[in-house]
């Protein structure tokens, strides 16, 4: 067993042990009388309460760390109480210095400081110990550490930690200067005085996580993410123990038989997250640039905005767009979702605005509605925009200005009271300086443009990401729910996913074919890192070039609504060379020379 996943109580509930993996997930955030604190690191604008019986005895590395975190100087002598605000850039801060009394009362501090209610006073005469109150949490510090130190903000206490010499691991010292503070445990507080399991976790988590003697393993949401608890009970002399292990789901590398069906129903459940605070867009992982991404979309996600998606193919952005309008004022409203690549550019503006009864020849009766219109009231999504012929650009381009079109062959402008997310693989800049994108549009749907990253570089979160498309991978195969082993966690960590989510969907429902257990194991991994590169090195140079012209002309020629002699123009070169490059690539188009030379006469 992992004693730092390991639970101790005794048979009336009461909590002898806990481990160190166990604190930050389940120790209660606001306990009156805490036993200890997670691992973690000091943010911006966290308060910090500091203590210094005797400021004399500070080393310089301590004087200059609590100085610098303050912007105060500290005396040479006297007993220091300081409050402050980590990394603010205002002089927000209280010091009280007290000289050398011998009253068992003292109070060093009592006050109010950024609407928390503080106090630091002498406990008693024969301990000297320091008991310190922040709000309604109670902390008794030892009155011969040199230096001793709480953390705090609105959620309650976060830390608090006794320095006896600097260079200690974890010194307070290291921790103002921006180091990472580790886990506390009073453990010797712990035994003499052990605590009621409620009283450090909460009442639901503590009932959970006490099964029945007879239940020896379950798995259970802690704060969201599914974990196993197995149960163990032992006698200790005349006292009985209960020992619970707490274990991840990384850690599940077990027969999960009977348990599958409560796993598959927490995985669903833990994906439905709430409009209102957390909702997470599809992005997993809390990395910097993740976290910024998500506080963009909680914020634009509710307007009536244009959103322009890009990114790279495969990354999620047709996910995303839903799941902005499951997010949005139009959730109950229509979400239609457009490919403009699938669809011939001699249809697209039937499709998008619809078209009145004898528009064209073969025109359906009673004519059609358009895209626009089956989105009416709920959000309209154009998947790689940048494939709109260039004539098509400006009808959209006035749909969004003035929210009203013309159907095709109608004579009464319709309104379009759509939102519309907007989503390219492409980059659209350098399109308008080719002039394969209208300049003006490009403005319009760039409003609040959000960059989805491609999996290679969130492959942190790839565990998380796994754990999420595992159980709907499983349920779309109708076989059992697998988990997946970490060490075929560590093979997918080594590959650079250049399909992004889309590849590892298929790289998962491809392991879950062939795994013989109920485990995903590496050689159920079928991923070549080297295949990608090895089809650009079997291709020669001249090959490769030929490619790329090939798309650049059928690419231009969707542009340019199929006509060769635009083409010409914007590729800059002429028409003879385009007509004779057409023909040596195979691309045929289904506009005339008679259309060209209008065109041409047009001009």
């Amino acid at each position: 067993m992992n004693k730092n996943n390991l639970l101790v109580c005794t048979e009336d509930k009461r909590l002898l042990y806990i481990g160190e993996n166990l604190i930050s997930r389940l120790v209660r955030p606001s306990v009156k009388e805490p036993y200890g604190y997670p691992k973690g690191r000091i943010h911006e604008n966290d308060l910090f309460l500091l203590f210094i019986p005797r400021a004399e005895l500070l080393t310089a590395e301590q004087r200059t760390a609590a100085e610098n975190a303050s912007r105060h100087t500290l005396p040479d002598r006297d007993t220091v109480t300081l409050v402050s605000v980590y990394g603010s850039s205002s002089d927000d801060c209280l010091m009280k210095i007290v000289p050398p009394a011998e009253d068992a009362e003292l109070v060093f501090l009592h006050t109010v400081f950024h609407g928390h209610r503080l106090r630091v006073a002498k406990k008693n005469s024969s301990l000297q110990d320091i008991q310190v109150l922040v709000d309604h949490q109670q902390i008794t510090f030892p009155a011969s550490a040199v230096f001793s130190m709480v953390v705090f903000n609105a959620d309650g206490v976060r830390y608090y930690h006794s320095d006896s010499s600097a260079s200690e691991e974890g010194s307070i010292a290291g921790i103002l200067s921006g180091d990472s503070f580790p886990a506390f445990w009073d453990e010797a507080r712990m035994l003499r005085h052990p605590p009621a399991v409620s009283e450090i976790l909460s009442a639901d988590l503590a009932d959970a996580l006490l099964p029945s003697e007879n239940q020896t393993e379950c798995i259970l949401p802690v704060h969201g993410m599914p974990c196993l608890v197995q149960s163990l009970q032992l006698s200790c002399g005349s006292q009985k123990l209960r020992i619970l292990q707490i274990a991840n789901e990384g850690e599940l590398v077990m027969d999960m038989h009977h348990t599958s069906d409560v796993y598959t129903g927490l995985h669903r459940a833990g994906s439905q997250q709430e409009i209102t605070g957390g909702y997470t867009f599809g992005l997993w992982g809390n990395d910097e640039k993740i976290s910024r991404i998500r506080y963009r979309l909680q914020k634009g996600a509710v307007t009536n905005t244009t959103i322009l998606l890009t990114g790279e193919s495969g990354t999620g952005k047709t996910f995303l767009a839903q799941e902005i309008h499951k997010c949005s004022r139009r959730q109950g409203k229509p979400f239609v979702h457009v490919n403009c690549a699938a669809i011939p550019y001699n249809l697209l503006e039937s499709e998008l605005f619809g078209y009145e009864e004898g528009a064209f020849t073969g025109a359906k009766k009673g004519g059609k509605p358009g895209y626009f219109q089956m989105a009416e009231h709920g959000t309209l999504f154009l998947d790689e925009i940048t494939e709109l012929p260039l004539s098509l650009q400006g009808k959209l381009l006035e749909v969004i200005q003035n929210r009203s079109y013309f159907s095709v062959g109608g004579e009464r402008k319709k309104q379009a009271d759509v939102r519309i997310i907007a989503a390219t693989n492409k980059n659209l800049q350098d399109l308008v300086s080719r002039r394969l994108f209208r300049e003006d549009l490009y403005y319009r749907i760039n409003v609040f443009p959000i960059e989805v990253p491609p999996l290679r570089q969130r492959i942190d979160s790839l565990p998380v990401i796994v754990r999420d498309l595992l159980p709907g991978i499983c349920s779309r195969l109708d076989i059992r729910q697998l988990i997946i082993s970490p060490t075929a966690l560590d093979k997918m960590k080594q590959y650079h996913w250049p399909g992004n989510i889309r590849e590892l969907e298929n790289v998962l429902e491809k392991a879950c074919i062939l795994s013989d257990g109920k485990i995903i194991l590496p050689a159920d991994i079928e991923i070549s890192p080297d295949a990608v590169s090895a089809v650009s090195v079997r291709k020669s140079l001249k090959v490769q070039r030929e490619d790329f012209e090939k798309n650049v002309i059928e690419n231009t020629l969707k542009l340019c609504g199929g006509s060769r002699l635009l083409t010409a123009r914007y590729l800059d070169i002429g028409k003879t060379s385009l007509f004779e490059k057409m023909k040596k690539y195979g691309i045929e188009t289904n506009e005339s020379e008679d259309s060209d030379h209008d065109d041409e006469r047009n001009q």
